[in-house]
């Protein structure tokens, strides 16, 4: 995803909502990279 000033809204949102799983712990992953035995996974949209 791009880092600059013209991201939208929601773009900004995505970005820290999987920075805040990051801290937590969590692994924030494409669809296609998911195994049903990586535990604390969150899938990215799209």
């Amino acid at each position: 995803m791009r880092r600059d000033q013209n991201m939208t809204p929601e773009e900004k949102a995505r970005l820290h909502i999987d920075e805040m799983f990051s801290e937590a712990g969590w692994k924030v992953l494409p669809r296609d990279e998911y195994a049903p035995n990586i535990s604390a996974v969150a899938l990215e949209e799209g």
